[in-house]
């Protein structure tokens, strides 16, 4: 029987190699750069906190000295894990860790990127109910509206791609615990690339559903993103 209890993986173990290229100056990973008064990390937690989440686990990186330093508060048991190397190693050994804090396979997992501090509550609302309602796993998505060049060696273009049917992939990602965790161990047999969740479950030849969110729910990879990130949480808090 499928089940209704829906529990949050959050991604906190990136180095963001790129972020830190660019901000020498500061002596945190992103995730723990302060804006609007609270770290990026417990930003993107705060922003399930409303929801009916049963339980969540935080993925962070094996030398964090940062994360044990946060009074991480959420109305549901939160659990660190130490995370992977890669995305889908971080995801595969986040979900371990949920069943063995007593999840079921039969139950739902948001995946969300901690470095994706400015998603909304009615975008992880929205997908929330089109999941349960279409029992079927899906992800928040952005249309992309810029002109797609290919390159093969990145200097040059090879040719223009049809932007009408292509989308960005966002998170939070949501799917059945169990089937994702077969998915991850099957890419991973299969010596596959996973740079998210829907590309696991659509090489199991599942189609997930796609919800458009707002295209403002934006990764923090670069420095130069701090002031629309800061706006951003800064509105939020206002409206709190």
């Amino acid at each position: 029987m499928p089940s209704n209890a829906i529990h949050l993986l959050l991604l906190a173990a990136g180095s963001g190699q790129r972020f830190a290229q660019g901000a020498k100056h500061l002596s945190v990973p992103k995730q723990y750069v302060s804006l609007a008064g609270r770290t990026v990390l417990e930003h993107s937690l705060a922003a399930f906190k409303d929801l009916a989440i049963r339980s969540a686990v935080i993925t962070h990186s094996d030398d964090d000295m940062e994360i044990n330093r946060l009074h991480l508060v959420a109305p549901y048991k939160i659990t660190l894990a130490v995370g992977g190397a890669s995305r889908a190693e971080s995801v595969r050994l986040g979900l371990q860790t949920l069943h063995q804090a007593g999840a079921d396979n039969s139950d739902w997992v948001l995946v969300h990127d901690a470095a994706r501090c400015c998603v909304t509550e009615k975008d992880i609302q929205a997908l929330i109910d089109m999941c349960l309602s279409k029992n079927r796993g899906g992800l928040l998505v952005s249309a992309i509206h810029d002109t797609l060049k290919f390159s093969q060696d990145g200097f040059q273009v090879d040719k223009s791609i049809n932007r009408e049917q292509m989308f960005a992939a966002l998170t939070p990602q949501m799917f059945p615990l169990g089937d994702l965790l077969v998915a991850l161990k099957e890419a991973e047999e299969q010596g596959m690339t996973v740079t998210d969740e829907s590309s696991a479950m659509e090489a199991m030849g599942e189609q997930p559903l796609m919800i458009e969110g707002d295209a403002g729910n934006i990764k923090l990879t670069r420095v130069e993103q701090l002031p629309q990130v800061q706006a951003f949480l800064n509105q939020q808090n206002i409206k709190e």
